[in-house]
């Protein structure tokens, strides 16, 4: 059989017509604009598909279930899992995969292999699409302005995706419950609490995860990695959000102003919540009983009393929690992120699975670290998203 390869890059195809279409990616050329937006694309059938997003046209339908879809590869997945189809095979392990795109990323962990070299400097990336979003990083700035703020991105895709959070569209529904998320990524993240999925194994232990940066936070327990540097003291963290609300402590800088009261907070998370002091508002309801919440992690813990589900693991120990916060919480026991905790110890504390371990103080002298008790949190901090030692200066 004659296959059709791309004059621009090494993939082939089963007709003529379907490498004409593919090569107008690279040079750019989109004739085909939708009627419901600014949006042009390079083929016919992608309008088309493009266009059921305005519409909700749905004409695939499974033959197993009443769910529908917008594109016919959707439901070529989705039924895999009905009839368990895995046809991707690992070539490295006896795993196998219902997604191509999660085959590709398991075989990365085997290959390590990083393809695609930015042209402009030595980084390498594992996909190609990343790899050319680095490469604009050289050469075109932040071109894309949202037309909602003030901010600008390199890539028009970024730009889409941040324009979301005003307008709130979530255009990726799950395919095995009705969330829907509007970054694709997410969507895929979400899905793999479904099937239990975790892609992202560690190098130096036998746990996996479902993201993999995850599993980059647990490998620096390993490593004692703390790549995010305070800019106003010695700290150092393994999580950037983490630094980002440490340094707050140094500026006093509250950017989150309360639009009913003079009040103003260093956190978006904690403006929130007071806001809804004032409103009563409570968003979140319980999907098994009447019950309504302030915040959704409240929400998401009270729901696990009826399931018994606990979704989310910590990175460093074996634990489970009901919600997303929680987690956040018991993680910090195990990352230094409180001065109160650690006012009274001239040294770094670490802690794994319970055990004590053994690290250098400043004098580079071998000293026993104390494991850090969950108990010495109040039990008031351990009911917040975050413990409120690290926020003592956010409320006015």
């Amino acid at each position: 059989m004659e296959e059709y390869k791309c004059q621009n890059c090494n993939k082939t195809f089963a007709n003529k017509q379907l490498r004409i279409v593919h090569e107008k990616i690279h040079i750019g050329q989109k004739t085909h604009k939708c009627q419901y937006c600014d949006k042009t694309l390079s083929s016919k059938y992608h309008l088309n598909v493009h266009e059921r997003i305005h519409t909700g046209e749905k004409p695939y339908l499974c033959q197993y279930c009443d769910k529908t879809f917008i594109q016919k590869n959707n439901l070529i997945v989705h039924e895999r899992i009905h009839t368990e189809e895995k046809p991707y095979k690992c070539q490295y392990c006896d795993k196998a995969f219902s997604r191509k795109w999660n085959y590709l990323v398991h075989k990365g962990n085997h290959t390590k292999e990083k393809p695609y070299k930015c042209q402009y400097c030595n980084m390498t990336f594992n996909y190609k699409q990343i790899c050319s979003d680095h490469e604009k990083a050289h050469t075109g700035g932040k071109r894309h302005k949202c037309q909602y703020c003030d901010k600008s991105f390199i890539t028009k895709r970024k730009c889409v995706v941040h324009e979301r959070i005003h307008t709130g569209e979530k255009p990726y529904k799950c395919q095995y419950c009705d969330k829907t998320f509007s970054r694709k990524w997410n969507c895929i993240a979400h899905e793999r609490f479904h099937t239990r999925e975790k892609p992202y194994k560690c190098q130096y232990c036998d746990m996996a995860f479902i993201k993999k940066q995850k599993c980059i936070v647990h490998e620096r327990f390993h490593t004692r990695e703390k790549t995010y540097k305070c800019q106003h003291c010695d700290k150092a963290f393994s999580k950037e959000h983490h630094c980002t609300e440490h340094e707050k402590i140094h500026t006093g800088e509250k950017p989150y102003k309360c639009l009913l009261c003079d009040k103003a907070f260093a956190s978006k998370y904690f403006c929130l919540i007071h806001e809804r002091n004032h409103t009563g508002k409570k968003p979140y309801k319980c999907q098994y009983c009447d019950k309504t919440f302030t915040l959704q992690w409240h929400c998401s813990r009270h729901e696990g009393i009826h399931t018994r589900e606990k979704p989310y693991r910590c990175v460093f120990c074996c634990k489970t929690f009901v919600s997303r916060n929680e987690c956040d919480i018991h993680e910090k026991d195990h990352t230094d992120v409180s001065p109160v905790l650690t006012a009274h110890r001239p040294y770094d504390t670490e802690v794994n699975n319970g055990k004590n371990l053994v690290s250098q103080n400043n004098n580079g002298a071998s000293q026993e670290l104390v494991k850090i008790e969950i108990q010495e949190y109040d039990p008031a901090i351990r009911e917040q998203p975050y413990p409120v030692a690290l926020f003592k200066n956010a409320f006015a």
